[in-house]
């Protein structure tokens, strides 16, 4: 095991199996339809109209506004931030604090109907199209197709794909009727997690996990091993960082120390 993943253990254990300090960060912001972390432990909250990133503390430290509503929002290592927008098709790249540095419209050669659009390395695309539910691995500065597959159409007869993202080489697509559909770098469907009740999910060391009905749960992706854990902050969703956890509310955000007290 590694150090990192030693202290990812350690912060969690310490979260869930103590308490959380009642002295929380709270910010009001209504409408947080999307909610992730970055690999540096920054928080993002993305509403109808802007893009909200926030420390571990639950401080501001950049916004901006969107025209279109953000259909997925993929933050990456923290230097290359992907908005998609299926109302425009287009993805524009930020950067860390926010600045746009590109906007570019999906390709209609790429994807007839782009449905979900998340990063795949430092430069690539990987996209759903769900004009015949192909996935696409596009590499933007050549403009050329390196990777395609069709999801298997009892995948897809009643499916609704929420969110795309990879992650240790492997690409998670998230529906939300039959679960969270994990594939490797060959298009190859490993396995399907059941994920009741998630409205969205996110990583954790060597684990992915999701929140639904007051308990996080957790999958380890190499040994499959599974653990749930209850939590005592009320929320829509809930994000982890380092040595902080976001919580989603109906008012806003929420920022708890994962600190022990007893």
């Amino acid at each position: 095991m590694t150090a990192v993943r030693i202290f990812l253990a350690a912060m969690l254990a310490i979260a869930c199996g103590g308490s959380v300090s009642a002295q929380g960060q709270r910010v009001a912001l209504p409408g947080v339809t999307l909610a992730t972390v970055d690999r540096a432990g920054d928080f993002y909250a993305i509403t109808g109209n802007a893009i909200y990133k926030f420390d571990s503390l639950g401080h501001r430290l950049d916004s901006v506004a969107v025209a279109a509503p953000v259909t997925l929002f993929d933050p990456g290592n923290g230097v290359r931030l992907l908005a998609y927008s299926r109302d425009k098709q287009e993805y524009v790249i930020y950067a860390p604090n926010l600045e746009e540095r590109q906007r570019l419209p999906i390709d209609q050669s790429f994807a007839i109907t782009p449905w979900l659009v998340c990063s795949s390395g430092d430069y690539d695309l990987v996209i759903l199209d769900s004009a015949d539910w192909s996935v696409k691995k596009v590499d933007i500065r050549r403009s050329v197709v390196t990777a395609e597959f069709i999801l298997d159409p009892n995948l897809t007869a009643n499916a609704d794909f929420m969110s795309m993202r990879e992650y240790l080489g492997f690409l998670f697509i998230h529906d939300r009727n039959n679960g969270i559909h994990v594939f490797n770098r060959l298009g190859m469907k490993l396995r399907t997690f059941a994920a009741q009740g998630a409205s969205s999910i996110n990583f954790w060391g060597e684990e992915l996990y999701y929140y639904s009905e007051g308990k996080l749960h957790f999958t380890n992706l190499y040994t499959l091993e599974t653990r749930t854990l209850p939590v005592d902050w009320p929320g829509r969703s809930i994000v982890l960082g380092t040595g902080t956890a976001m919580v989603v509310t109906e008012k806003g955000l929420e920022f708890h120390p994962l600190a022990k007290t007893f």
